[in-house]
């Protein structure tokens, strides 16, 4: 298996003039610590209507090993461009990695020049490195397409056969995939990769083969705005649902559990199951429609290769049996891309902590924030809309956020009426999500009813309390934290709102290390704090940026933010004449 991955054929390759690099990859190099070993991996010049390299993220090569680890976790298009050289002594073995690499880019990262950027290794010449956004990279230069589909998988648990298996797999793949694009059913069919012609809405008859990416998006852009209200926990990126399908299919392709069948005349374990396809695909968007279907089937091999059979091997070293591989995609905060990993069903998080070590020392990642478990993934069902709040600008100069996503509960959600009495329990699952969506804990947002036992076990509250409309206060909110998640809290008692603007620094301070929303309770209402902004040098300007639970509504962003339920508020907001407690949740150390 080669970890260098083919790219969509270009017409003639030309010299390189420029190279382009994501402000987040940018800052990391220049602000961060010197980082040894470094390898770019991003998309490379040879893509259909990308004459520019654009530089991603950056990777620790310690062997080849990485490689292949890199190639199992980037989306399918990413892929290995170049190295960044902070000593020019430690970095020589790099080289040796690019041997497969036209084009390949070297940033020498200096104190005095900052980043200069060459291409050619035989001969290094200078170009011009120019700095992109996240959000216009991945929203206007390229796409991201979610292949999903199921793939049936027979094999006894030994390497040889699975390796059978996986050949037999991609062949299939290889020659009777294809791929069907919205609602109006456009299907990139075998053997050539050719678009079945669609009808429009116009009621004309459209083929797409000959066409590029982005005028392919356009014209499924109509039918992508659905009225389908679920709230799901989506990445800031343009993405393409795909899905797959096999000319030859049994007719129970479900979700069905691993079928073990024990043979006499066999040592090990015989399965057949259904493999979950879900690849993510990297497209720029003058790519054209025609190159497809071939990157479709290499990125879905690529899968199978790196992810399944890897899954499945790793299991196998200490185990006569492994549990089914299962994709999750993730999208951390550290690097503003997708990232993609196999785990093992019915495998608890301890078991897959070396794992997740492994990935933290790809990724030149701290080990002391949970990026890739499981709760943190993306595509998940949720319940309310998740960081409202990111369209919104602070008024003032200096301002600090809270850091990872949230889902914003309130009043009347999921059909239960707590209105006039349950603000502090949906802060309280507003915060609870927090920790959730950041992988810290797998449980999943309690409810009312689990709030009040949870208090009642405690010893805090009479048994009576359990089903009451009783109020709760930022003391028990910490009680609950500590018990469900192990989560400290520092509580911060203010006489009178007009003692919040003071304290803007220690809450700025609050959101820079810890980065959790606070709950603010006291002698009034329930309020959650995720952001606060000043001046400096003021007591006046100062702004707090609220989430607030008693909306009773519908979850529409538009209502949301027009309305001010989720928004800046000045220190006018705060009663003066009532005390207030805030519950700040520490954050823990985890991987």
């Amino acid at each position: 298996m080669s970890s260098i991955r083919p790219i969509i054929s270009t017409t003639k390759s030309s010299p390189i003039k420029k190279v382009e690099i994501l402000q987040t990859l940018h800052d990391k190099l220049l602000q961060g610590p010197p980082l040894l070993n470094a390898l770019i991996y991003g998309l490379p010049a040879g893509f259909e209507g990308l004459e520019t390299p654009v530089a991603i993220t950056v990777v620790r090569y310690n062997n080849d090993d990485s490689l292949e680890l890199a190639c199992s976790t980037l989306p399918y298009g990413i892929t290995l461009i170049g190295i960044a050289e902070f000593d020019s002594d430690e970095t020589q073995d790099l080289y040796a990695t690019l041997d497969q690499v036209e084009h390949a880019i070297v940033l020498k990262v200096t104190i005095d020049e900052g980043i200069v950027c060459s291409t050619g290794l035989d001969f290094l010449s200078p170009v011009n490195l120019e700095v992109v956004s996240e959000l216009d990279f991945w929203n206007k230069q390229v796409t991201t397409f979610r292949l999903q589909g199921q793939l049936l998988l027979t094999s006894l648990l030994e390497i040889p056969d699975l390796k059978n298996g996986f050949t037999s797999a991609k062949s299939k793949v290889q020659h009777q995939a294809a791929y069907s694009f919205g609602k109006r059913g456009a299907f990139i069919l075998p053997p050539d990769g050719n678009f079945s012609s669609t009808t429009d809405y116009n009621g004309e008859s459209t083929s797409h083969t000959k066409g590029k990416v982005g005028d392919l998006l356009k014209s499924f852009k109509q039918e992508t705005e659905t009225k389908d209200k679920t709230v799901r926990y989506l990445p800031p990126a343009s993405l393409v649902e795909v899905k797959i399908f096999f000319d030859q299919t049994k007719s129970n392709m479900d979700n069905s559990p691993l079928v073990v069948v024990f043979e006499k005349s066999a040592s090990c374990k015989y399965f057949e199951h259904y493999l979950d396809l879900d690849v993510l695909v990297v497209i720029p968007m003058n790519a054209r429609n025609s190159q497809l279907y071939e990157q479709f089937n290499l990125a879905v091999c690529n899968q199978l290769d790196f992810g399944f059979s890897n899954c499945i091997q790793k299991q196998l070293v200490n185990s006569i049996s492994a549990e089914k591989p299962e994709v999750y995609h993730f999208w951390p905060g550290f690097g503003n891309h997708f990232t993609s990993i196999v785990y093992p069903q019915n495998t608890c998080l301890e078991k897959l902590k070396e794992t997740r070590l492994e990935l933290h020392n790809l990724f030149f990642v701290k080990e002391t924030r949970p990026f890739f478990r499981q709760p943190a993934s993306l595509f998940q069902t949720l319940v309310g809309l998740i960081s409202p709040h990111v369209s919104l600008t602070p008024k003032f100069s200096e301002t600090e956020l809270v850091k990872g996503h949230y889902e914003y509960r309130h009043y009347m959600q999921e059909g239960f009426n707590d209105d006039g009495w349950g603000c502090a329990y949906r802060s309280l699952q507003s915060i609870v999500s927090w920790f959730r969506l950041q992988g810290f804990t797998s449980r999943d947002v309690p409810s009312h009813k689990e709030i009040q036992e949870c208090l009642v076990s405690l010893g805090d509250k009479p048994q009576s309390f359990i089903g009451s409309k009783q109020w709760i206060g930022s003391t028990e909110v910490s009680f609950v934290l500590e018990a469900l998640l192990g989560v400290s809290c520092r509580i911060m008692s203010l006489t009178s709102g007009g003692e919040m603007a003071s304290r803007i620094n220690e809450l700025q301070s609050h959101f820079r290390i810890h980065g959790t929303p606070i709950m603010v309770g006291g002698g009034v209402l329930a309020h959650t704090i995720i952001g606060a902004s000043c001046e400096p040098d003021s007591d006046t300007d100062v702004n707090f940026l609220v989430l607030d639970p008693h909306y009773t509504g519908k979850d529409e962003l538009k209502t949301i933010l027009g309305k001010g339920w989720v928004g800046w508020k000045d220190n006018n907001f705060w009663s003066k004449k009532d005390f207030y407690n805030l519950c700040m949740p520490l954050l823990p150390a985890s991987i």
